[in-house]
Order: C-alpha cells, then sequence, then structure tokens
C-alpha cells in the first residue's frame, strides 16, 4: 500500500506511472519518494526494490536513473532516481 507522500506530486511523475500502468505494474507498488535522497531529489521504486523491465527502463531512458545497492539479507536492490528535467 502507498502512503499520500509515495503519490506523484508532478505531470513527470504522473506520466511514469502511467507507463508503469500500462507495462502491467501495479499501482500500489509505485512508490515515488524523496526521503532517503541525499540531494534532495526524488526517486522511484517498484515492487519492493525491484529491477524495471527492460522495455521500460528504455522508455523512461529521459527521466530516470538507475542506482542499485546490495543488501546482505536481499541481495541487490534498486531504486531509479528522477533526472532534473
Amino acid at each position: 500500500m502507498r502512503l499520500e507522500n509515495e503519490l506523484p506530486i508532478n505531470e513527470t511523475e504522473k506520466y511514469i506511472e502511467s507507463v508503469l500502468i500500462d507495462a502491467n505494474y501495479e499501482l500500489e507498488n509505485i512508490q515515488f519518494n524523496g526521503s532517503m535522497n541525499k540531494d534532495g531529489g526524488r526517486y522511484l521504486r517498484v515492487n519492493y526494490w525491484s529491477k524495471l523491465k527492460l522495455d521500460v527502463r528504455i522508455k523512461l531512458a529521459d527521466l530516470i536513473k538507475e542506482d542499485s545497492f546490495y543488501d546482505d539479507d536481499c541481495g541487490y536492490l534498486f531504486v531509479y532516481q528522477l533526472k532534473n528535467i
């Protein structure tokens, strides 16, 4: 379930959300946030830190930048920084 602070806040984020929904991602698993981003920018995560499908990454390449980190319990976790447009 998404929290209110994880909803899209502008037209770019709404567009990203629509692309994800069209690619069969579930709405409640699409989360936008800025709290973990040190530079104050926004980020996107889906399905508990899953990697986006290749066709979605290609479609959103101008809007997102993939980042990942390793967690000892879960393996690689993926997050997508939203580019300043």
